[in-house]
């Protein structure tokens, strides 16, 4: 039973969500990725899919990486879940794209139905869900992956309503060399697929390392950059009802959550309650969470404010005076 002033289950670790985290053996990033982020009360425990041969140079070699992972994945499972997880998440994305939309929701079953009914998030829906979200139509994507699951990447986001208008392999040779391929690497590949018709750009493949640089060309480029690694994180939180935001890791973690508004839970609105004007953002780097503020609200009643909403396309230099900084513990809205 939940505790009533914190509104957390009765563990010690993880007391919000416990998220059970499946990655091949030979990915050393997303654990990087989901650490940086981790928020308060939520704990992340990894099961490793065996990969005995990594070499990825061509397309039955990345065929065969595929069949690796159908024959490891159910020892992952089983070994993760003896800790009790409250939630499952993909830290692997190529077979989640495998077989189009139903191929993602087959998958998403059997890792539901091996857990015992536990949800799960994977990479492919988690993109589909951000760039809905953004209310992209128009998508380049980029992979580290041979042209035989680019081809599958693409055939989902087509499925899914998406126009792709680009989308390239950067050809890895070995699943380990995946995470080795550098931000001018990757700068190139993105300037070689968008244009002024695309909408937002993908990636997709979750070793590599692209959550820093995603969020500078948010910035850069003036459009959504979605990176896999915070697209599924971002999806489980909110599937968990955490709404916390974060700075730094892309505009899908800092605006997008759920409106928290007398008591009740559902889509991101601006609230005309809370900020009938909502022309002005403050921003505490204390708490890294975004409450919007105009002159007719006291700083009380901002603080007060059970609604957390998307911040504007610029973000406010103001903070708070150190002496009037509350701890964020101390003003976050819990239900």
């Amino acid at each position: 039973m939940a505790d009533p002033q914190t509104g957390y289950e009765p563990y010690v670790v993880g007391p919000r969500a416990r998220f059970g985290v499946i990655i091949p053996s030979t990915n050393t990033t997303v654990e990087q990725d989901l650490t940086w982020v981790r928020p308060d009360g939520v704990s992340f425990h990894y099961g490793r899919m065996y990969i005995e041969n990594p070499g990825i140079d061509s397309n039955e070699k990345f065929s065969e990486l595929i069949l690796q992972i159908r024959a490891s994945i159910t020892t992952a499972v089983r070994d993760v879940i003896t800790c009790k997880p409250s939630y499952m998440l993909m830290g692997m994305s190529a077979e989640t794209f495998w077989g189009g939309l139903a191929g993602n929701t087959a998958f998403e079953k059997r890792i539901s139905d091996q857990t015992g009914g536990l949800r799960v998030s994977t990479g492919a829906a988690s993109c589909r869900a951000a760039l809905e979200k953004f209310g992209a139509k128009r998508i380049a994507v980029f992979s580290p992956y041979q042209p035989i699951a680019d081809e599958q990447v693409g055939s989902f986001f087509r499925e899914a309503g998406f126009d792709v208008r680009a989308i390239t392999g950067l050809r890895c040779v070995t699943a380990t060399a995946i995470a080795e391929v550098g931000a001018a690497q990757i700068a190139d590949t993105v300037a070689a697929i968008d244009s002024a018709e695309v909408d937002a750009i993908v990636q997709v493949g979750t070793n590599l390392s692209f959550v820093h640089q995603a969020a500078a060309l948010e910035r850069e480029l003036g459009k959504p950059v979605v990176a896999i690694n915070m697209a599924t994180l971002w999806h489980a939180l909110r599937a968990n009802d955490i709404d916390d935001r974060f700075s730094g890791f892309g505009r899908l973690l800092e605006e997008f959550g759920w409106t928290r508004c007398d008591g009740t839970t559902g889509r991101s609105t601006i609230c005309r309650r809370c900020a009938p004007n909502g022309s002005n953002a403050w921003s505490s780097p204390v708490a890294d969470r975004v409450v919007w503020w105009q002159p007719s609200l006291s700083l009380a009643k901002v603080f007060r404010s059970r609604c957390w909403r998307r911040a504007p396309t610029w973000r406010s230099n103001r903070v708070l005076p150190r002496f009037i900084r509350p701890r964020w513990r101390s003003w976050r809205h819990s239900v």
